[in-house]
């Protein structure tokens, strides 16, 4: 690439950008020594090989620096970056038209300083811009290969709390099983202690009832020992010999034995 008579730019495919009018400026907008022509030219490809080389920016020049500056910035852009990408056939027509805007037209064009200045500047917008739209491609293309790991991530969280939530709910399972056994085991204790509580009262019952006959018994016993003494005193009585001897009559031992089973 090289600088003909301080105005042309050539590429390594013999391109030519030719600045529209000469320039006369010695000072920039701010009043400080203005840039050499090569000094542009080198700001611009120096970064050629970046995929944005246009950062570099002519501020404070004139709108023809600016625009052929630029101009170049996009043209060495096509062929650094845009060319080595497999696009259909829109995409080769667009930067057919870019190209075409961007080099000095043929003489049978009629080339005008104006339209040139024109098609120059549309062109470096468009390719600009579809600069701008490759990375915001390529941004949104990592993002989506980003939330597809992320998905993936999520999917095997998600199987992993299915698996968590199986192992809980199956532990849950369990442990409401062996409680349902611990309360089956519950309800036949509390029978088999009702059982044992009502044979004690039973019990008790029959108890005081046997006592209650015992003392019923003991009373007849002494009812009927008291008709038996009753009944030997009145034999006694009626046989019994008439005694001259006072010795020989009987006694009240004699009169009213005991029985000898009350006999202590």
């Amino acid at each position: 690439m090289t600088l003909e008579n301080n105005r042309t730019f050539i590429s390594p495919r013999n391109q030519k950008i030719t600045r529209v009018d000469t320039r006369t400026h010695t000072k920039d907008a701010y009043g400080f020594d203005y840039p050499s022509m090569p000094s542009l030219v080198d700001a611009v490809m120096s970064q050629v090989d970046n995929e944005f080389p246009r950062r570099q920016f002519a501020s404070g020049c004139s709108f023809d620096d600016i625009v052929w500056q630029q101009a170049i910035g996009s043209l060495m852009s096509l062929d650094h970056v845009h060319q080595g990408h497999d696009h259909g056939d829109d995409e080769h027509v667009l930067f057919s038209l870019i190209q075409a805007g961007l080099v000095n037209q043929q003489a049978f064009d009629l080339p005008h300083k104006w339209s040139t200045r024109s098609s120059r500047y549309s062109a470096m917008m468009a390719e600009r811009l579809w600069a701008l739209h490759t990375a915001e491609k390529a941004r949104n293309d990592h993002l989506e290969s980003e939330l597809h790991v992320l998905k993936g991530e999520v999917q095997l969280l998600s199987t992993r709390l299915l698996a968590v939530d199986r192992l809980s709910f199956d532990a849950s399972k369990k442990i409401d099983e062996e409680l349902k056994k611990d309360h089956t085991r519950l309800d036949r204790h509390c029978a088999c202690l009702n059982m044992i509580a009502d044979k004690h009262n039973a019990a008790i019952e029959y108890i005081s009832n046997m006592s209650s006959q015992q003392e019923l018994h003991r009373l007849s016993l002494l009812a009927l020992h008291e008709n038996i003494c009753l009944c030997n005193n009145r034999s006694d009585l009626a046989e019994a010999p008439v005694m001259s001897d006072p010795s020989l009559s009987p006694t009240p031992e004699r009169a009213n034995p005991s029985p000898c089973w009350l006999q202590v």
